[in-house]
């Protein structure tokens, strides 16, 4: 039976999240949720969700701890206050996957851009891979999870929002570069202040890259990004914006630039110790219908792990190409595939997405 079969389904949120929540009972409605303080990643996977659901006429309703309904009584209470419910979807931030008995499990790893999350997932394999063969499917995700011989691959569920992201407007900031100190290069870069986008239109394209802390921490993917930032210093007709890790409200953005300057630094390319005027950091994603951006030809290049789902397809189908790097890297977890999606990446980026593969040499 695949995720969205029945009348209803039942979303479980991973443990960090339910802390947040003042829950009023054992079951809430999604709006209880998305109202809740939790954060932003765990709000665009429930919205995701509950927006298929509605598309496809179902119920959606909310549990905090689905291991409380295992016994005989507490599972008949469930069904009587969850009329419909087969199928139930876990949402993991990669520490737990937490099944509920009578229903089918199914898993969707929201937020792998974290290092600590997906760091959470690589000893949830190495301790549990086994819970995988209870999955059902994995949405946006194509993972291998388990040990070498008996590793299990769930069936993918593909989802994309149906709304451009809600977010501030992004900030973007100019890159100056010092390749001896993190620090100057992040508070230089602060406090030289933003950058009208007016200013880089003047521009031939544009080259968007995202950062994720997970992304970063793959060096042949650093090498990559640090290769793009040097080829755009040479090519003033080459506009360069790079996406800042989330940081949420903890970290101002000269702390966000300072901690994903290393993987630069220790990429092993040499990057002018200077500033240019066409390489920018923005605090946000870029709106699908940035009014100032826009008209420029849009290049796209994330790592594997990016969580793809939070863009529309329209923000995609606006580019000229989106390149989806994925490779082994020896510096990762033995037991973590080299990709999350599959090779084809069309289905998740577009009919103009191709798959870049990368080494540790790259």
């Amino acid at each position: 039976m695949s995720l969205f079969t029945g009348a209803a389904l039942l979303l479980s949120l991973p443990g960090a999240e339910v802390e947040r929540i003042d829950w009023p009972g054992s079951l809430v409605a999604p709006g209880e949720i998305l109202a809740a303080p939790v954060s932003p990643e765990l709000r665009a996977a429930v919205r995701l969700v509950w927006g298929e659901a509605l598309r496809r006429g179902m119920a959606m309703h909310c549990v905090a701890r689905p291991e409380l309904f295992a016994d005989g009584p507490s599972r008949r209470w469930l069904r009587t206050r969850a009329p419909g419910v087969t199928q139930h979807l876990c949402l993991s931030d990669g520490h737990a996957i937490k099944p509920l008995a009578g229903l089918q499990t199914h898993v969707f790893f929201y937020r792998l851009v974290d290092r600590a999350n997906m760091l959470a997932l690589a000893r949830l394999c190495r301790r549990a891979g086994e819970l995988m063969a209870q999955v059902g499917s994995q949405v946006n995700t194509h993972l291998a999870l388990g040990d070498d011989v008996d590793a299990a691959r769930p069936p993918s569920v593909l989802l994309h929002a149906a709304t451009p992201l809600e977010h501030p407007p992004p900030v973007l900031l100019p890159l100056f570069y010092n390749c001896n100190s993190d620090e100057d290069s992040a508070n230089r870069t602060e406090q030289a202040g933003p950058v009208a986008a007016e200013r880089l239109t003047d521009a031939a394209r544009l080259h968007y890259l995202p950062l994720t802390e997970t992304a970063l921490d793959d060096s042949a993917f650093a090498r990559v990004v640090a290769r793009t930032v040097l080829e755009a210093c040479f090519d003033p007709t080459r506009l360069l914006v790079l996406r800042l890790p989330a940081g949420g409200g903890e970290r101002t953005p000269a702390q966000r630039i300072a901690a994903m300057l290393p993987a630069l630094r220790h990429s092993g390319v040499v990057i002018p110790r200077a500033s240019a005027g066409n390489i920018v950091f923005a605090t946000e994603d870029l709106e699908e219908d940035h009014t100032k951006l826009a008209r420029l030809p849009r290049h796209i290049l994330v790592h594997d792990s990016f969580d793809f789902w939070r863009h529309t397809p329209g923000f995609y189908a606006g580019a000229e190409q989106v390149a989806v790097c994925a490779g082994p890297d020896p510096a990762s977890p033995a037991h973590l595939p080299p990709t999350c999606l599959p090779y084809d990446v069309r289905d998740a980026y577009g009919p103009r997405a191709i798959r870049r593969r990368i080494d540790a040499a790259a």
